[in-house]
């Protein structure tokens, strides 16, 4: 199940007062003439961005497969892997042209290069790209870069955009989202810094703690963070 953007948005703008009195609202007040709502749905998008990033730069993260494209993506032989690609990543090799893909199997930079090439036919006296080949149908991911055997690859990625994950953000991490959020919420000439950077600090913690897959601190009290301002 997702977190609600709409209630970490009514979160935030209740946190920065600045919602109508005795309302839990994520519309700015109109007696408000400091905060427009479009900066505070800025902040809101900004943390679930950085969460989505935190779950899938780890390739063994549970969550991992909530921001999965259902539509793979083409790679070429020595290219460059797009964002967020991680080498525990599923890849898939077509062997030969218009043929159906299966799934790669791991080897080293070298062992690809080898097969490849295959001087003197010295694996076998079949191409790599050809119907049969037993050359056919590996890989290598090293230094962002991806190597095969065979006609083509392709992977399933993550999507990571600003509209696509504040709907695939867990359930369980809506309180880091609204830690996050409020990270955010600094504007030159108010009176935020010490709150902000408060959860600015407790933000960085939750991260570590998704990244790592344990349990994700609560979002701390409005409170505490009142009081690194010095407000109580």
């Amino acid at each position: 199940m997702a977190a609600d953007l709409t209630t970490v948005t009514k979160r935030v703008t209740e946190a920065l007062n600045v919602c109508a009195a005795g309302t839990f609202s994520s519309t700015v007040a109109s007696t408000n003439l400091d905060r427009v709502s479009t900066a505070i749905d800025e902040y809101v998008r900004e943390a679930a961005l950085d969460i989505a990033k935190t779950i899938c730069a780890n390739p063994k993260h549970v969550h991992r497969n909530s921001f999965m494209s259902g539509t793979p993506t083409a790679l070429t032989h020595g290219s460059e892997l797009p964002d967020m690609a991680g080498e525990g990543d599923l890849v898939e090799i077509q062997l030969v042209s218009a043929g159906a893909y299966v799934i790669g199997l791991p080897r080293t930079a070298q062992e690809i290069d080898s097969y490849r090439s295959n001087v003197s036919s010295l694996y076998n006296a079949v191409s790599h790209a050809t119907a049969n080949s037993p050359l056919s149908g590996y890989y290598n991911i090293s230094n962002g870069r991806i190597r095969f055997t065979g006609n083509a690859a392709q992977m399933y990625l993550p999507v990571i955009d600003r509209t696509t994950v504040t709907g695939l953000i867990p359930d369980g991490y809506e309180g880091a989202w609204f830690t996050g959020a409020m990270c955010y919420s600094l504007k030159e000439g108010d009176n935020m810094f010490p709150i902000s950077t408060y959860y600015g600090q407790m933000f960085q913690q939750q991260l570590v703690a998704i990244a790592n897959m344990d349990i994700v601190p609560p979002a701390p009290p409005i409170e505490r963070a009142m009081n690194a301002r010095g407000d109580v």
